[in-house]
């Protein structure tokens, strides 16, 4: 059965369909990531395996997609019902967990739609862009970001209402963001031996690169309305048969690729120079992004102060103590204390 899904790469969508008497997603691009980020059986999982410091596990936040290959790397995925159920504790955990995860594989695109609310946690369930060297974490779309407001982002299903999260609320996101960014340096040795391993197929598998908001494509097909950065040649060639414009990258490579033929031929496009550098960015080898350098420098301090800036209560100043940190709060600044180190930003 078709579903309200965009038509992509020569009119290809993602279908419903009975497989054992269970429902599953047949989605027509690599269901890889989809597996080795968020399976039940990802080789990551026995890395997040320990307890955290919440009565939430990482694994129960991360692994749970029941992923089945079939041709290449396209295959199923077993549906997860949303539960309609009121926010609990868990759910904010689940959501610091995510981000410092997301953040640290560089998986964007984690809007609303992509993230499914199970009754103690946040669950990722299509994951196509991953190895971003990503700056800040709302680049995830987990948190708002540019166009992706509060109504949009996955945090939306935490929370409801992003605007008036309270602070014990914002120090369980910071220590489910902590108690993953922990875990990972702890066993950085052994993430990047997983990427090793696994390197040679990563390679091969493509990694989507959304080059701009749909929401340009759907006004352009709705009523012409040009987008402020032009189409390129390819774009409009994709738009003009029906489909919504889909690219692609692999680890390492510079080059930007678009689909020329349904049974799977591509290649080389150029896109608009505007949005080069965001191309570059996309698709980094992996084992750059866990350098410790960057977990200590980067995700750690950056991270931190970002989700105390947008999430704590506007107009708070006073002292905090979350467990994992501590920080001071002034009309100007903002400190947070770890038990070795110290990061200020303004406010």
């Amino acid at each position: 059965m078709k579903i309200d899904a965009d038509l992509h790469n020569f009119g290809q969508q993602v279908t419903q369909v009975w497989r054992a008497s269970e429902i599953y997603f047949q989605k027509p691009r690599p269901v890889y990531w989809e597996w080795f980020f968020f399976g039940k059986n990802s080789p990551l999982r026995p890395i997040f395996s320990e307890q955290s410091t919440s009565s939430t596990r990482i694994t129960e936040v991360l692994f749970n997609l029941d992923v089945h290959f079939e041709n290449d790397d396209c295959g199923f995925s077993k549906q997860i019902i949303e539960v309609d159920a009121a926010c609990k504790p868990s759910h904010a955990y689940s959501l610091g967990a995510l981000l410092a995860y997301c953040y640290l594989f560089g998986i964007r695109d984690l809007h609303k739609g992509n993230v499914i609310r199970r009754g103690a946690h946040l669950q990722v369930i299509d994951a196509e862009v991953v190895f971003s060297k990503l700056l800040l974490p709302n680049e995830t779309l987990l948190l708002p970001f540019k166009d992706v407001t509060g109504e949009i982002c996955a945090a939306q299903k935490s929370f409801g209402d992003i605007a008036a999260i309270d602070l014990e609320s914002t120090k369980l996101v910071l220590n489910g963001y902590l108690d993953l960014l922990s875990m990972a340096l702890e066993k950085r040795d052994q993430l990047v031996e997983v990427l090793k391993s696994h390197r040679e197929k990563m390679l091969t598998v493509p990694i989507r690169h959304i080059m701009r908001n749909t929401a340009n494509y759907r006004m352009w097909r709705e009523n012409q309305t040009p987008p402020t950065i032009a189409f390129c040649s390819d774009e409009l060639k994709q738009l003009e048969r029906g489909d919504v414009p889909y690219y692609f990258k692999f680890i390492g490579d510079i080059n930007l690729y678009a689909f020329t033929k349904p049974t799977g031929e591509y290649e080389v496009i150029t896109a608009p120079i505007e949005f080069q550098k965001g191309i570059s960015r996309d698709a980094t080898d992996p084992i750059e992004l866990l350098t410790a350098s960057r977990l200590n420098d980067e995700l750690l301090p950056t991270g931190s102060l970002f989700i105390l800036k947008k999430l704590m209560p506007k107009g708070f100043t006073g002292s905090i103590d979350g467990g994992n940190f501590s920080a001071e709060v002034t009309s100007q600044n903002l400190q947070i204390n770890f038990s070795d180190r110290t990061f200020t930003a303004k406010l």
